[in-house]
Protein backbone atom coordinates (compact mmCIF):
# COMPACT_ATOMS: atom_id res chain seq x y z
CA UNK A 1 0.00 0.00 0.00
CA UNK A 2 1.52 3.30 -1.06
CA UNK A 3 1.65 6.36 1.19
CA UNK A 4 -1.41 8.05 -0.33
CA UNK A 5 -3.75 5.14 0.27
CA UNK A 6 -2.28 4.45 3.69
CA UNK A 7 -2.86 8.07 4.72
CA UNK A 8 -6.45 8.00 3.44
CA UNK A 9 -7.12 4.79 5.39
CA UNK A 10 -5.39 6.16 8.49
CA UNK A 11 -7.43 9.38 8.27
CA UNK A 12 -10.69 7.43 8.03
CA UNK A 13 -9.70 5.29 11.01
CA UNK A 14 -8.76 8.40 13.00
CA UNK A 15 -12.21 9.88 12.31
CA UNK A 16 -13.84 6.65 13.49
CA UNK A 17 -11.75 6.62 16.69
CA UNK A 18 -12.50 10.27 17.47
CA UNK A 19 -16.24 9.81 16.84
CA UNK A 20 -16.31 6.74 19.09
CA UNK A 21 -14.40 8.42 21.92
CA UNK A 22 -16.40 11.64 21.67
CA UNK A 23 -19.77 9.87 21.63
CA UNK A 24 -19.87 9.48 25.42
CA UNK A 25 -18.31 12.79 26.45
CA UNK A 26 -21.57 14.85 26.41
CA UNK A 27 -23.13 12.36 28.82
CA UNK A 28 -19.99 12.00 30.94
CA UNK A 29 -19.45 15.77 31.25
CA UNK A 30 -23.19 16.51 31.63
CA UNK A 31 -23.27 18.60 28.47
CA UNK A 32 -27.05 18.95 28.48
CA UNK A 33 -27.69 22.38 26.91
CA UNK A 34 -28.57 21.80 23.21
CA UNK A 35 -26.68 24.87 22.00
CA UNK A 36 -23.52 23.67 23.79
CA UNK A 37 -23.90 20.18 22.28
CA UNK A 38 -24.32 21.74 18.84
CA UNK A 39 -21.07 23.69 19.23
CA UNK A 40 -19.39 20.56 20.55
CA UNK A 41 -20.43 18.33 17.63
CA UNK A 42 -19.52 21.00 15.10
CA UNK A 43 -16.07 21.24 16.71
CA UNK A 44 -15.65 17.45 16.57
CA UNK A 45 -16.57 17.37 12.88
CA UNK A 46 -14.24 20.25 12.01
CA UNK A 47 -11.39 18.59 13.90
CA UNK A 48 -11.97 15.35 11.99
CA UNK A 49 -11.83 17.19 8.67
CA UNK A 50 -8.74 19.18 9.66
CA UNK A 51 -6.77 16.27 11.13
CA UNK A 52 -4.16 16.11 8.32
CA UNK A 53 -3.44 19.82 8.92
CA UNK A 54 -3.27 19.88 12.71
CA UNK A 55 -1.53 16.63 13.61
CA UNK A 56 2.21 15.92 13.23
CA UNK A 57 2.99 13.46 10.45
CA UNK A 58 5.07 10.48 11.43
CA UNK A 59 8.72 10.73 10.46
CA UNK A 60 10.41 8.31 12.87
CA UNK A 61 11.30 4.76 12.01
CA UNK A 62 8.83 2.11 13.19
CA UNK A 63 9.73 -0.33 15.89
CA UNK A 64 9.74 -3.31 13.57
CA UNK A 65 9.86 -4.22 9.94
CA UNK A 66 9.33 -7.21 7.76
CA UNK A 67 10.92 -8.61 4.67
CA UNK A 68 8.91 -10.96 2.48
CA UNK A 69 10.08 -12.93 -0.50
CA UNK A 70 8.21 -13.81 -3.68
CA UNK A 71 9.25 -15.54 -6.86
CA UNK A 72 7.57 -14.43 -10.05
CA UNK A 73 5.85 -16.56 -12.67
CA UNK A 74 8.44 -18.13 -14.94
CA UNK A 75 8.62 -19.48 -18.49
CA UNK A 76 10.93 -21.33 -20.86
CA UNK A 77 14.14 -19.40 -21.33
CA UNK A 78 14.40 -17.38 -24.50
CA UNK A 79 10.63 -17.08 -25.04
CA UNK A 80 8.65 -13.89 -24.59
CA UNK A 81 6.85 -13.43 -21.30
CA UNK A 82 3.07 -13.87 -21.58
CA UNK A 83 0.98 -10.80 -20.95
CA UNK A 84 -0.67 -11.11 -17.55
CA UNK A 85 -3.82 -9.24 -16.67
CA UNK A 86 -3.68 -7.49 -13.32
CA UNK A 87 -6.57 -5.58 -11.78
CA UNK A 88 -5.43 -1.99 -11.06
CA UNK A 89 -6.90 -1.89 -7.57
CA UNK A 90 -5.74 1.67 -6.75
CA UNK A 91 -7.42 2.98 -9.90
CA UNK A 92 -10.57 0.95 -9.17
CA UNK A 93 -10.74 2.27 -5.61
CA UNK A 94 -10.14 5.86 -6.69
CA UNK A 95 -12.86 5.56 -9.34
CA UNK A 96 -15.32 4.14 -6.80
CA UNK A 97 -14.64 6.93 -4.29
CA UNK A 98 -14.91 9.65 -6.91
CA UNK A 99 -18.03 8.12 -8.45
CA UNK A 100 -19.76 8.01 -5.07
CA UNK A 101 -18.95 11.66 -4.45
CA UNK A 102 -20.20 12.69 -7.88
CA UNK A 103 -23.45 10.76 -7.41
CA UNK A 104 -24.02 12.34 -4.00
CA UNK A 105 -23.41 15.82 -5.44
CA UNK A 106 -25.84 15.07 -8.27
CA UNK A 107 -28.34 13.96 -5.62
CA UNK A 108 -27.79 17.28 -3.83
CA UNK A 109 -28.30 19.18 -7.08
CA UNK A 110 -31.53 17.26 -7.71
CA UNK A 111 -32.71 18.20 -4.23
CA UNK A 112 -32.05 21.89 -4.92
CA UNK A 113 -34.06 21.55 -8.10
CA UNK A 114 -36.94 20.06 -6.10
CA UNK A 115 -36.88 23.00 -3.70
CA UNK A 116 -37.15 25.36 -6.64
CA UNK A 117 -40.08 23.34 -7.99
CA UNK A 118 -41.80 23.38 -4.61
CA UNK A 119 -41.45 27.15 -4.36
CA UNK A 120 -42.74 27.68 -7.91
CA UNK A 121 -45.89 25.64 -7.31
CA UNK A 122 -46.65 26.87 -3.77
CA UNK A 123 -49.28 29.49 -2.89
CA UNK A 124 -49.07 32.22 -0.22
CA UNK A 125 -50.45 31.55 3.23
CA UNK A 126 -53.69 33.48 3.60
CA UNK A 127 -53.43 34.33 7.28
CA UNK A 128 -50.22 34.54 9.26
CA UNK A 129 -50.47 33.65 12.95
CA UNK A 130 -47.46 35.85 13.73
CA UNK A 131 -47.40 39.59 13.50
CA UNK A 132 -43.89 39.80 12.06
CA UNK A 133 -43.35 37.67 8.99
CA UNK A 134 -41.16 39.98 6.92
CA UNK A 135 -38.16 37.72 7.45
CA UNK A 136 -39.42 35.20 4.88
CA UNK A 137 -42.12 34.37 2.38
CA UNK A 138 -44.61 31.92 3.88
CA UNK A 139 -46.08 29.55 1.31
CA UNK A 140 -48.28 26.48 1.34
CA UNK A 141 -47.30 23.51 -0.85
CA UNK A 142 -49.09 20.25 -1.44
CA UNK A 143 -45.72 18.67 -2.26
CA UNK A 144 -44.31 18.82 1.29
CA UNK A 145 -45.47 16.79 4.30
CA UNK A 146 -43.54 18.77 6.92
CA UNK A 147 -42.53 22.44 7.25
CA UNK A 148 -39.39 23.20 5.25
CA UNK A 149 -37.23 26.35 5.32
CA UNK A 150 -34.56 27.28 2.75
CA UNK A 151 -32.92 30.23 1.00
CA UNK A 152 -30.51 32.98 2.05
CA UNK A 153 -31.28 36.27 0.29
CA UNK A 154 -34.93 35.35 -0.32
CA UNK A 155 -35.80 32.77 2.35
CA UNK A 156 -38.97 30.73 2.02
CA UNK A 157 -41.01 28.75 4.53
CA UNK A 158 -43.01 25.95 2.91
CA UNK A 159 -45.92 24.60 4.94
CA UNK A 160 -47.98 21.45 4.28
CA UNK A 161 -51.64 21.74 3.30
CA UNK A 162 -52.78 20.41 6.69
CA UNK A 163 -51.09 23.33 8.44
CA UNK A 164 -54.42 25.16 8.46
CA UNK A 165 -55.97 22.35 10.54
CA UNK A 166 -53.70 23.11 13.50
CA UNK A 167 -54.63 25.44 16.35
CA UNK A 168 -53.55 29.07 16.42
CA UNK A 169 -50.88 28.43 19.07
CA UNK A 170 -49.54 25.36 17.27
CA UNK A 171 -49.22 27.28 14.00
CA UNK A 172 -47.52 30.15 15.80
CA UNK A 173 -45.02 27.72 17.38
CA UNK A 174 -44.19 26.10 14.04
CA UNK A 175 -43.65 29.42 12.29
CA UNK A 176 -41.52 30.67 15.16
CA UNK A 177 -39.38 27.53 14.80
CA UNK A 178 -38.86 28.12 11.07
CA UNK A 179 -38.12 31.85 11.49
CA UNK A 180 -35.42 31.04 14.03
CA UNK A 181 -33.83 28.72 11.45
CA UNK A 182 -33.77 31.64 9.01
CA UNK A 183 -32.21 34.07 11.50
CA UNK A 184 -29.52 31.48 12.33
CA UNK A 185 -28.76 30.91 8.60
CA UNK A 186 -29.12 27.17 9.19
CA UNK A 187 -29.85 26.44 5.54
CA UNK A 188 -26.33 27.53 4.47
CA UNK A 189 -24.85 25.35 7.21
CA UNK A 190 -27.02 22.44 6.05
CA UNK A 191 -25.70 22.76 2.49
CA UNK A 192 -22.10 22.68 3.77
CA UNK A 193 -22.90 19.59 5.80
CA UNK A 194 -24.39 17.89 2.74
CA UNK A 195 -21.21 18.62 0.77
CA UNK A 196 -19.18 16.99 3.55
CA UNK A 197 -21.57 14.03 3.44
CA UNK A 198 -21.03 13.77 -0.31
CA UNK A 199 -17.25 13.70 0.04
CA UNK A 200 -17.31 11.17 2.90
CA UNK A 201 -20.27 9.19 1.58
CA UNK A 202 -18.48 5.96 2.44
CA UNK A 203 -17.70 6.79 6.08
CA UNK A 204 -20.39 5.82 8.65
CA UNK A 205 -18.74 7.87 11.42
CA UNK A 206 -19.15 11.08 9.39
CA UNK A 207 -22.82 10.28 8.78
CA UNK A 208 -23.27 9.64 12.51
CA UNK A 209 -21.63 12.96 13.43
CA UNK A 210 -23.86 14.82 10.96
CA UNK A 211 -26.87 13.13 12.54
CA UNK A 212 -25.78 14.34 16.01
CA UNK A 213 -25.39 17.86 14.61
CA UNK A 214 -28.85 17.86 13.04
CA UNK A 215 -30.48 16.62 16.25
CA UNK A 216 -28.63 19.15 18.41
CA UNK A 217 -29.57 21.95 16.03
CA UNK A 218 -33.27 21.11 16.23
CA UNK A 219 -33.09 20.80 20.01
CA UNK A 220 -31.38 24.21 20.23
CA UNK A 221 -34.11 25.77 18.06
CA UNK A 222 -36.77 24.03 20.19
CA UNK A 223 -35.33 25.69 23.27
CA UNK A 224 -35.27 29.10 21.60
CA UNK A 225 -38.91 28.72 20.50
CA UNK A 226 -40.04 27.92 24.04
CA UNK A 227 -38.08 30.86 25.43
CA UNK A 228 -39.56 33.14 22.76
CA UNK A 229 -43.21 32.04 23.05
CA UNK A 230 -43.21 31.05 26.72
CA UNK A 231 -45.50 28.10 25.92
CA UNK A 232 -44.21 24.55 26.16
CA UNK A 233 -47.44 22.58 25.81
CA UNK A 234 -48.60 24.09 22.46
CA UNK A 235 -45.16 23.48 20.99
CA UNK A 236 -45.20 19.84 22.09
CA UNK A 237 -48.68 19.52 20.59
CA UNK A 238 -47.34 20.95 17.31
CA UNK A 239 -44.50 18.38 17.27
CA UNK A 240 -46.94 15.54 17.87
CA UNK A 241 -49.36 16.91 15.25
CA UNK A 242 -46.63 17.02 12.60
CA UNK A 243 -45.44 13.57 13.68
CA UNK A 244 -48.93 12.22 13.05
CA UNK A 245 -48.67 13.23 9.38
CA UNK A 246 -47.25 10.89 6.77
CA UNK A 247 -43.70 12.23 6.56
CA UNK A 248 -42.06 10.75 3.48
CA UNK A 249 -38.43 10.83 2.41
CA UNK A 250 -37.51 13.88 0.39
CA UNK A 251 -34.52 14.84 -1.69
CA UNK A 252 -34.72 18.47 -0.54
CA UNK A 253 -31.50 19.54 1.28
CA UNK A 254 -33.27 21.71 3.87
CA UNK A 255 -33.80 21.39 7.64
CA UNK A 256 -37.14 19.71 8.19
CA UNK A 257 -39.33 20.72 11.09
CA UNK A 258 -39.37 17.15 12.31
CA UNK A 259 -37.69 13.83 11.61
CA UNK A 260 -39.54 11.02 13.31
CA UNK A 261 -36.26 9.43 14.38
CA UNK A 262 -35.54 12.60 16.41
CA UNK A 263 -39.00 12.94 17.99
CA UNK A 264 -38.32 11.09 21.25
CA UNK A 265 -35.00 12.85 21.91
CA UNK A 266 -36.50 16.27 21.17
CA UNK A 267 -39.48 15.67 23.44
CA UNK A 268 -37.15 14.48 26.24
CA UNK A 269 -35.02 17.61 25.84
CA UNK A 270 -38.08 19.89 26.01
CA UNK A 271 -39.56 18.10 29.02
CA UNK A 272 -36.25 18.10 30.92
CA UNK A 273 -36.35 21.90 30.79
CA UNK A 274 -32.59 22.47 31.13
CA UNK A 275 -32.05 26.21 31.57
CA UNK A 276 -29.42 27.88 29.39
CA UNK A 277 -27.43 29.51 32.20
CA UNK A 278 -23.79 30.43 31.82
CA UNK A 279 -22.84 27.62 34.20
CA UNK A 280 -24.81 25.00 32.24
CA UNK A 281 -23.51 26.32 28.93
CA UNK A 282 -19.84 27.18 29.35
CA UNK A 283 -18.39 24.91 32.06
CA UNK A 284 -19.29 21.53 30.50
CA UNK A 285 -18.41 22.88 27.05
CA UNK A 286 -14.97 24.01 28.25
CA UNK A 287 -14.38 20.59 29.81
CA UNK A 288 -15.37 18.87 26.58
CA UNK A 289 -13.08 21.07 24.47
CA UNK A 290 -10.23 20.47 26.92
CA UNK A 291 -10.67 16.72 26.43
CA UNK A 292 -10.59 16.86 22.63
CA UNK A 293 -6.75 17.21 22.33
CA UNK A 294 -6.40 13.94 24.27
CA UNK A 295 -8.85 12.24 21.91
CA UNK A 296 -6.96 13.58 18.89
CA UNK A 297 -3.68 12.36 20.35
CA UNK A 298 -5.04 8.85 20.83
CA UNK A 299 -6.33 8.70 17.25
CA UNK A 300 -3.08 10.07 15.80
CA UNK A 301 -1.00 7.68 17.90
CA UNK A 302 -3.00 4.64 16.85
CA UNK A 303 -3.12 5.53 13.13
CA UNK A 304 -0.36 8.05 12.29
CA UNK A 305 -0.21 9.75 8.93
CA UNK A 306 3.00 9.19 7.01
CA UNK A 307 4.92 12.10 5.61
CA UNK A 308 6.37 11.63 2.15
CA UNK A 309 9.97 10.51 2.42
CA UNK A 310 12.44 13.31 1.85
CA UNK A 311 14.34 12.90 -1.35
CA UNK A 312 17.99 12.30 -0.87
CA UNK A 313 20.29 14.89 -2.36
CA UNK A 314 22.82 13.92 -4.99
CA UNK A 315 26.32 13.22 -3.77
CA UNK A 316 28.98 15.88 -4.09
CA UNK A 317 30.28 16.08 -7.64
CA UNK A 318 27.09 14.68 -9.21
CA UNK A 319 25.05 16.81 -11.60
CA UNK A 320 21.75 15.53 -13.00
CA UNK A 321 20.53 16.82 -16.36
CA UNK A 322 16.86 15.94 -16.84
CA UNK A 323 16.52 16.95 -20.46
CA UNK A 324 12.87 17.05 -21.60
CA UNK A 325 11.53 15.21 -18.55
CA UNK A 326 9.64 16.96 -15.76
CA UNK A 327 10.49 15.17 -12.52
CA UNK A 328 7.96 14.75 -9.71
CA UNK A 329 10.30 13.07 -7.26
CA UNK A 330 13.49 11.07 -7.40
CA UNK A 331 16.16 9.55 -5.23
CA UNK A 332 19.65 11.00 -5.15
CA UNK A 333 22.54 9.63 -7.20
CA UNK A 334 25.43 8.31 -5.12
CA UNK A 335 28.99 8.79 -6.31
CA UNK A 336 30.66 5.34 -5.97
CA UNK A 337 33.49 5.64 -3.48
CA UNK A 338 35.74 3.38 -5.54
CA UNK A 339 35.26 5.56 -8.61
CA UNK A 340 35.83 8.75 -6.63
CA UNK A 341 38.99 7.32 -5.10
CA UNK A 342 40.30 6.50 -8.60
CA UNK A 343 39.29 9.99 -9.81
CA UNK A 344 36.95 8.50 -12.39
CA UNK A 345 34.75 11.20 -13.91
CA UNK A 346 32.42 11.21 -16.86
CA UNK A 347 28.81 11.36 -17.96
CA UNK A 348 26.38 8.46 -17.92
CA UNK A 349 23.55 8.80 -20.45
CA UNK A 350 20.46 6.67 -19.76
CA UNK A 351 17.27 6.21 -21.79
CA UNK A 352 14.20 5.77 -19.57
CA UNK A 353 10.91 4.08 -20.39
CA UNK A 354 7.92 5.37 -18.42
CA UNK A 355 4.51 3.86 -17.80
CA UNK A 356 1.24 5.76 -17.92
CA UNK A 357 1.80 7.00 -14.35
CA UNK A 358 5.21 8.44 -15.19
CA UNK A 359 7.09 5.78 -13.22
CA UNK A 360 10.31 4.40 -14.68
CA UNK A 361 9.70 0.85 -15.84
CA UNK A 362 12.90 0.31 -17.81
CA UNK A 363 16.26 1.97 -18.28
CA UNK A 364 19.09 1.45 -20.73
CA UNK A 365 22.57 2.92 -20.51
CA UNK A 366 23.53 4.65 -23.75
CA UNK A 367 27.04 5.57 -22.75
CA UNK A 368 29.27 6.31 -19.80
CA UNK A 369 32.08 4.89 -17.68
CA UNK A 370 31.39 1.35 -16.53
CA UNK A 371 32.28 2.17 -12.90
CA UNK A 372 29.53 4.82 -12.70
CA UNK A 373 26.65 3.07 -14.42
CA UNK A 374 25.41 0.96 -11.54
CA UNK A 375 24.94 4.00 -9.27
CA UNK A 376 22.83 5.73 -11.90
CA UNK A 377 20.71 2.67 -12.66
CA UNK A 378 19.97 2.04 -8.99
CA UNK A 379 18.68 5.60 -8.65
CA UNK A 380 16.69 6.12 -11.86
CA UNK A 381 14.54 3.01 -11.34
CA UNK A 382 12.90 4.87 -8.44
CA UNK A 383 12.21 8.12 -10.32
CA UNK A 384 8.74 9.42 -11.07
CA UNK A 385 8.08 11.86 -13.92
CA UNK A 386 5.09 14.06 -14.66
CA UNK A 387 2.75 12.81 -17.39
CA UNK A 388 1.36 16.26 -18.23
CA UNK A 389 0.76 17.15 -21.85
CA UNK A 390 4.05 19.04 -21.94
CA UNK A 391 6.18 16.00 -21.08
CA UNK A 392 7.20 13.01 -23.17
CA UNK A 393 6.54 9.33 -22.38
CA UNK A 394 10.18 8.29 -22.87
CA UNK A 395 13.00 10.54 -21.77
CA UNK A 396 16.75 10.57 -21.82
CA UNK A 397 18.77 11.90 -18.90
CA UNK A 398 22.44 12.52 -18.28
CA UNK A 399 24.28 12.29 -14.97
CA UNK A 400 27.67 14.00 -14.87
CA UNK A 401 30.22 12.82 -12.31
CA UNK A 402 33.14 15.10 -11.46
CA UNK A 403 35.53 13.72 -8.85
CA UNK A 404 37.20 17.12 -8.43
CA UNK A 405 34.03 18.90 -7.22
CA UNK A 406 32.87 19.00 -3.66
CA UNK A 407 29.48 20.70 -4.05
CA UNK A 408 26.15 19.13 -4.85
CA UNK A 409 24.56 20.39 -8.03
CA UNK A 410 21.24 19.49 -9.65
CA UNK A 411 20.04 21.25 -12.75
CA UNK A 412 18.03 20.80 -15.88
CA UNK A 413 19.64 19.91 -19.13
CA UNK A 414 21.51 22.87 -20.64
CA UNK A 415 20.15 24.69 -23.61
CA UNK A 416 21.68 24.01 -27.04
CA UNK A 417 23.64 27.23 -26.77
CA UNK A 418 25.07 26.38 -23.35
CA UNK A 419 28.42 24.71 -22.66
CA UNK A 420 27.72 21.33 -21.93
CA UNK A 421 27.12 17.81 -22.35
CA UNK A 422 26.66 16.79 -25.96
CA UNK A 423 23.90 14.17 -25.90
CA UNK A 424 23.59 11.99 -29.01
CA UNK A 425 20.87 12.84 -31.49
CA UNK A 426 21.15 9.90 -33.87
CA UNK A 427 22.31 6.32 -33.62
CA UNK A 428 24.13 5.43 -36.85
CA UNK A 429 24.77 1.71 -37.01
CA UNK A 430 24.11 -1.31 -34.81
CA UNK A 431 26.53 -4.09 -33.88
CA UNK A 432 24.67 -7.42 -33.54
CA UNK A 433 27.75 -9.65 -33.41
CA UNK A 434 27.31 -10.42 -29.71
CA UNK A 435 23.98 -12.17 -30.35
CA UNK A 436 23.68 -15.89 -31.19
CA UNK A 437 22.72 -16.39 -34.83
CA UNK A 438 19.18 -17.61 -34.13
CA UNK A 439 18.51 -14.78 -31.71
CA UNK A 440 20.03 -12.24 -34.13
CA UNK A 441 17.52 -13.24 -36.80
CA UNK A 442 14.68 -12.90 -34.32
CA UNK A 443 15.84 -9.42 -33.27
CA UNK A 444 16.04 -8.35 -36.90
CA UNK A 445 12.59 -9.72 -37.62
CA UNK A 446 10.87 -8.36 -34.47
CA UNK A 447 12.63 -5.02 -34.00
CA UNK A 448 13.85 -4.26 -37.52
CA UNK A 449 17.52 -3.90 -36.50
CA UNK A 450 20.35 -4.42 -38.95
CA UNK A 451 23.99 -3.40 -39.00
CA UNK A 452 23.11 -0.28 -41.01
CA UNK A 453 20.08 0.80 -38.97
CA UNK A 454 19.87 4.52 -38.24
CA UNK A 455 17.33 6.00 -35.84
CA UNK A 456 16.95 9.00 -33.49
CA UNK A 457 18.26 8.51 -29.97
CA UNK A 458 14.86 9.22 -28.43
CA UNK A 459 13.66 5.93 -29.95
CA UNK A 460 16.13 4.00 -27.82
CA UNK A 461 13.75 3.27 -24.88
CA UNK A 462 11.14 1.86 -27.27
CA UNK A 463 13.82 -0.22 -28.98
CA UNK A 464 15.03 -1.50 -25.61
CA UNK A 465 11.50 -2.55 -24.72
CA UNK A 466 11.22 -4.40 -28.04
CA UNK A 467 14.49 -6.22 -27.40
CA UNK A 468 13.40 -7.21 -23.91
CA UNK A 469 10.23 -8.69 -25.35
CA UNK A 470 12.39 -10.86 -27.55
CA UNK A 471 14.68 -11.93 -24.72
CA UNK A 472 15.09 -10.56 -21.20
CA UNK A 473 18.85 -11.07 -21.33
CA UNK A 474 19.55 -8.71 -24.23
CA UNK A 475 21.49 -5.60 -23.26
CA UNK A 476 22.39 -2.46 -25.23
CA UNK A 477 25.41 -0.19 -25.00
CA UNK A 478 26.21 2.98 -26.88
CA UNK A 479 29.70 3.95 -28.03
CA UNK A 480 31.47 6.49 -30.24
CA UNK A 481 33.09 5.30 -33.46
CA UNK A 482 34.82 7.97 -35.58
CA UNK A 483 32.54 10.66 -34.26
CA UNK A 484 29.33 8.65 -34.78
CA UNK A 485 27.16 7.13 -32.11
CA UNK A 486 26.62 3.41 -32.55
CA UNK A 487 24.83 0.75 -30.56
CA UNK A 488 25.97 -2.69 -29.48
CA UNK A 489 23.22 -5.26 -28.93
CA UNK A 490 24.21 -8.48 -27.25
CA UNK A 491 24.10 -10.83 -24.29
CA UNK A 492 26.78 -10.63 -21.57
CA UNK A 493 29.08 -13.61 -21.57
CA UNK A 494 28.08 -14.52 -18.03
CA UNK A 495 24.52 -15.08 -19.21
CA UNK A 496 25.21 -17.02 -22.39
CA UNK A 497 24.89 -20.38 -20.67
CA UNK A 498 21.58 -19.42 -19.09
CA UNK A 499 19.75 -19.19 -22.42
CA UNK A 500 20.67 -22.55 -23.79
CA UNK A 501 17.84 -25.00 -24.43
CA UNK A 502 18.88 -26.80 -21.23
CA UNK A 503 17.84 -23.76 -19.12
CA UNK A 504 14.17 -23.53 -18.25
CA UNK A 505 11.83 -21.17 -16.50
CA UNK A 506 9.54 -22.68 -13.90
CA UNK A 507 6.35 -21.30 -12.30
CA UNK A 508 7.11 -19.17 -9.27
CA UNK A 509 5.00 -21.13 -6.78
CA UNK A 510 6.48 -24.42 -7.94
CA UNK A 511 10.03 -23.16 -7.66
CA UNK A 512 9.39 -21.61 -4.24
CA UNK A 513 8.37 -25.03 -2.94
CA UNK A 514 11.81 -26.35 -3.94
CA UNK A 515 13.76 -24.06 -1.61
CA UNK A 516 15.89 -26.08 0.77
CA UNK A 517 17.70 -23.21 2.47
CA UNK A 518 16.33 -19.67 2.66
CA UNK A 519 18.04 -16.73 4.36
CA UNK A 520 15.67 -13.87 5.19
CA UNK A 521 17.24 -10.48 4.39
CA UNK A 522 17.96 -8.12 7.26
CA UNK A 523 16.31 -4.73 7.04
CA UNK A 524 19.14 -2.13 6.75
CA UNK A 525 18.94 0.17 9.81
CA UNK A 526 19.62 3.25 7.68
CA UNK A 527 16.74 2.38 5.34
CA UNK A 528 14.44 1.70 8.28
CA UNK A 529 15.31 5.02 9.89
CA UNK A 530 14.67 6.83 6.60
CA UNK A 531 11.35 4.95 6.22
CA UNK A 532 12.43 3.46 2.91
CA UNK A 533 10.43 0.45 1.82
CA UNK A 534 9.69 -1.29 -1.45
CA UNK A 535 10.37 -4.36 -3.53
CA UNK A 536 13.75 -5.47 -4.82
CA UNK A 537 13.42 -7.67 -7.90
CA UNK A 538 16.13 -9.93 -9.30
CA UNK A 539 16.44 -12.10 -12.36
CA UNK A 540 18.07 -15.18 -10.85
CA UNK A 541 19.82 -18.14 -12.46
CA UNK A 542 19.73 -21.29 -10.32
CA UNK A 543 22.46 -23.77 -11.16
CA UNK A 544 22.12 -27.50 -11.66
CA UNK A 545 23.25 -27.98 -8.05
CA UNK A 546 20.48 -25.71 -6.74
CA UNK A 547 22.68 -22.76 -5.79
CA UNK A 548 22.32 -19.23 -7.07
CA UNK A 549 24.69 -18.78 -10.00
CA UNK A 550 23.76 -15.30 -11.13
CA UNK A 551 21.65 -12.39 -9.87
CA UNK A 552 20.69 -9.44 -12.07
CA UNK A 553 19.03 -6.47 -10.43
CA UNK A 554 15.79 -5.49 -12.19
CA UNK A 555 14.43 -2.80 -9.87
CA UNK A 556 14.32 -1.69 -6.27
CA UNK A 557 15.41 1.03 -3.83
CA UNK A 558 19.18 1.34 -3.83
CA UNK A 559 19.32 1.31 -0.02
CA UNK A 560 17.74 -2.16 0.08
CA UNK A 561 19.50 -3.86 -2.85
CA UNK A 562 22.66 -5.03 -1.09
CA UNK A 563 20.80 -6.54 1.87
CA UNK A 564 18.49 -8.44 -0.47
CA UNK A 565 21.35 -9.63 -2.67
CA UNK A 566 23.48 -10.82 0.28
CA UNK A 567 20.59 -12.98 1.52
CA UNK A 568 19.42 -14.41 -1.81
CA UNK A 569 22.94 -15.46 -2.79
CA UNK A 570 22.85 -17.92 0.13
CA UNK A 571 19.66 -19.65 -0.98
CA UNK A 572 19.78 -23.29 -2.01
CA UNK A 573 17.12 -25.03 -4.10
CA UNK A 574 16.36 -28.62 -4.80
CA UNK A 575 17.87 -29.34 -8.24
CA UNK A 576 15.36 -29.16 -11.09
CA UNK A 577 15.28 -32.16 -13.45
CA UNK A 578 14.31 -32.15 -17.11
CA UNK A 579 13.98 -35.62 -18.65
CA UNK A 580 15.91 -36.92 -15.67
CA UNK A 581 18.82 -34.50 -16.10
CA UNK A 582 19.51 -31.50 -13.83
CA UNK A 583 19.03 -28.16 -15.61
CA UNK A 584 19.53 -24.54 -14.77
CA UNK A 585 16.42 -22.53 -13.83
CA UNK A 586 15.78 -18.88 -14.56
CA UNK A 587 13.33 -17.06 -12.30
CA UNK A 588 12.44 -13.69 -10.84
CA UNK A 589 12.72 -13.25 -7.10
CA UNK A 590 10.96 -10.40 -5.27
CA UNK A 591 12.15 -9.28 -1.85
CA UNK A 592 9.50 -7.10 -0.22
CA UNK A 593 10.71 -4.74 2.50
CA UNK A 594 7.71 -3.49 4.50
CA UNK A 595 7.62 -1.23 7.53
CA UNK A 596 5.21 -2.40 10.23
CA UNK A 597 3.75 -0.11 12.86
Amino acid sequence: MNATWWNLLAWCLQIAVIAALCAGLPWLLRLRVPRARLWYWHAVLLICLALPLVEPWSQTAPSDSSVTVATGPLRLAGTPAPNQFAIPWPAVAATALLSGTVLRLLWLGLGLYHLRLYRATAIPLETAPLQTTNDARILVSKLVASPVTFGLRDPVILLPERFADLSQQERASILCHELIHIRRHDWAVTICEEIVRSIFWFHPAVWWLLGRIQLSREQAVDQEVIQSTGNTRPYLDALLAIASLEIRADLAPAPLFLKKSHLRRRVESIVSGVTMTKRNLLLPLAAAFATLPLVIGIAAWQFPLRAAPQEAADDAGVEVQLGAGKILHRTGVVYPEEARAKHISGTVVVGLTLNEKGEVTDAAVVSGPQELRRAVMQSVLNWHFSTDAGSVPDVQIAVHFDASKGAVSTSKAPSPSGPAFNMPHTIEGVNLDRLPATLRDKVTQSCGLTATSTFPAEDLPALTACLRNVDDHIRTQGYLDQGKWKLTVGIPAAQQASITPQSIRVGGNVQASNILQKVVPKYPPEAKQARIQGTVRFNATIGTDGTIKNLDLVAGPAELVQAAMDAVKQWVYKPTLLNGNPVEVITTIDINFTLIH
